[in-house]
């Protein structure tokens, strides 16, 4: 666990009741904890404290390693006005695309030619509240803001995963003007099972896709906030190899 931060007033520009900012620094250490707390722990309280810590650990880093330079992409963050506890996060990483698949993991039985020509996409992921904070606002609103980073960076599109039976999530981006372009059946989730110990599992997700030129698409018709795990482990490093690479084949990533 990382040192308490001191409580003083935050003096960031104010969402609602909170602080919104670009995550730099210390700053992705407590996201990880938000992340991990909300999707791997999330109230059990049959935990082991060490899974728990080698999340997190391995979770920090590699947010460090995806958004720490705005030529990748970027994080943003919440804090809560008075005490600056971080509340949420998520983060959009530009990666490069051959049709629906990742550029350098394109299934074996696919023909590359057949694709076209590789292009950058952002990539929203690692959208995680806190327990304390749900049903406020802030998923919405961090969506919103890597969408934004998205566009002033020259991108026309964004893309995101979500689980298929997420159905609240599902119904959430889709009233944000997220489609599904394509269904990636038998993908390794990592997630934690009864015993306290996170295990890979097989889910089918959804490669969902929203163009950020079309500004009606944006319009949310009703205030539906729900704590969204785009993908609840889309982007944690796992020190054991076998376990790293079942993780990693979840979006194709390396």
């Amino acid at each position: 666990m990382i040192p308490q931060r001191k409580r003083e007033k935050c003096t960031h520009a104010a969402l609602a009741n909170a602080d919104i900012e670009r995550a730099r620094g210390g700053d992705f250490r407590e996201a990880a904890e938000c992340f991990v707390d909300a999707f791997f722990v999330n109230g059990k309280s049959n935990i082991d404290n060490r899974e728990i810590g080698s999340l997190e650990r391995a979770q920090t880093s590699d947010l460090s390693k995806r958004y720490s330079s705005a030529k990748k992409g970027a994080m943003f963050i919440v804090r809560d006005d008075e005490t600056c506890d971080l509340l949420a996060c998520a983060g959009v990483e530009y990666r490069r695309y051959l049709g629906d698949y990742d550029y350098e993991n394109v299934p074996n039985d696919v023909d590359r030619f057949s694709l076209g020509s590789a292009i950058t996409v952002p990539i929203i992921a690692n959208l995680a509240t806190s327990r304390k904070a749900r049903g406020k606002g802030y998923a919405k609103a961090l969506v919103r803001e890597c969408e934004k980073e998205a566009k002033n960076n020259g991108f026309e599109e964004c893309a995101l995963i979500v689980e298929s039976t997420n159905s609240k999530a599902r119904s959430l981006y889709k009233k944000m003007g997220y489609r599904v372009a394509k269904t990636l059946k038998d993908q390794n989730a990592l997630k934690m099972q009864n015993d306290g110990k996170a295990r890979v599992v097989k889910v089918t997700t959804l490669l969902m896709k929203k163009s950020l030129l079309n500004q009606r698409q944006g319009i949310d018709v009703e205030s539906l906030i729900v704590p969204i795990g785009a993908a609840v482990i889309l982007y944690v490093l796992s020190g054991n190899d076998d376990l790293r690479e079942a993780i990693f084949g979840f979006l194709g990533t390396s």
